[in-house]
């Protein structure tokens, strides 16, 4: 029989099947107190694409516009460093410790390898500073997820487009 709770975080009824409840024991966890919607949330609160920093490579020391701030007790390489032969990482591997929560060891690991500081592919961007997980950029401000774009301002999702600002998801535009 379906039982419908109330989520804790957003005071909406959700409904929880028997296939759930199954599952909840088979896996030995107990049941959500919140809904799908403010779970997968929480699962994806910790990723950042569209807020940047400036901080100092952690590697070369080389003032840097990263995902991450220098608050973060990550260690941050700017693209060249991390791209590089100069840090190898299989240093920082360890070994599957089947008696610890396994997401708990991906933390880990996560935590002490170095990071790449943005997601942009560097030697195909000019004069594009202020961007995030891109490529073939000219003269952009503020973009993020967006590719072979030339004057574009404060977008996401953009390809191929000129003179554009203040968009989302745009596909071979032109002002």
């Amino acid at each position: 029989m379906d039982e419908t709770r109330v989520c804790q975080n957003c005071k909406k009824d959700f409904v929880i099947e028997p296939d759930d409840f199954l599952f909840y024991e088979k896996m030995k966890v107990p049941a959500p107190t919140f809904c799908s919607e403010c779970r997968l949330v929480r699962r994806f609160a910790w990723r950042n694409e569209k807020s940047l920093y400036k901080r100092l490579c952690d590697k070369c020391g080389k003032g840097i516009v990263s995902v991450f701030s220098k608050e973060t007790e990550l260690t941050v390489y700017c693209g060249p460093c991390w791209w590089s032969d100069s840090w190898d990482g299989l240093n920082y591997g360890v070994d599957y410790d089947p008696n610890k929560l396994f997401l708990a060891q991906v933390r880990e690991l996560f935590q002490r390898t170095p990071a790449l500081a943005n997601y942009t592919v560097t030697s195909t961007v000019e004069n594009s500073d202020y961007v995030s997980m891109a490529a073939h950029l000219k003269n952009c401000y503020l973009t993020t997820y967006s590719d072979f774009n030339e004057d574009c301002l404060y977008a996401s999702f953009i390809l191929y487009s000129k003179g554009c600002v203040d968009n989302l998801m745009v596909d071979h535009c032109e002002f």
